[in-house]
């Protein structure tokens, strides 16, 4: 008399512990990104992971179920949800992360045209001496060239 019962009670429990272990999976990741939005994620790689294996634990749900096509069709609509949003996420920070490379190119490029300017000053404001051979005009010999001399 009691087999049917329990039989009863244990494929709800087998229906509802995925569906209880998906809904936390999704409000601790929801939570997570909620805490702070501007902090870049740890992983996402392993985000999507969580998402794919949240989406699997949903549809072997669904496969419990009686009408299985519209569950089916809730799970694919959050998976695409989670991912887009994912996708923004990352979209953001790679868009931060070109932004700072350019910034930094910049200031290097900057920092090449100032010694470059430096140095052109530096050769303008020297006087200009006739060299010949490497020696100004007119300069006395090096003492190894005298000796070596006839």
């Amino acid at each position: 008399m009691n087999g049917p019962k329990i039989a009863a009670v244990r494929c709800r429990a087998a229906v509802l512990a995925p569906l209880c272990a998906l809904v936390w999976g999704v409000a601790h990741c929801v939570a997570a990104t909620a805490a702070n939005p501007h902090e870049p994620p740890s992983d996402a790689e392993a985000q999507r992971r969580q998402i794919e294996a949240n989406h699997d634990a949903w549809r072997k749900a669904c496969a419990t179920r009686f009408v299985v096509s519209s569950c089916m069709d809730q799970a694919l609509v959050e998976r695409r949800r989670e991912l887009a949003a994912l996708a923004a996420q990352q979209a953001a920070l790679d868009d931060g992360e070109r932004r700072r490379r350019a910034q930094a190119r910049q200031a290097r490029i900057e920092a090449k045209e100032t010694r470059r300017a430096a140095a052109e000053r530096e050769r303008s404001a020297a006087p200009w001496i006739p060299m010949q051979d490497g020696r100004p005009v007119g300069a006395r010999p090096r003492r190894a060239e005298a000796a070596s001399a006839p």
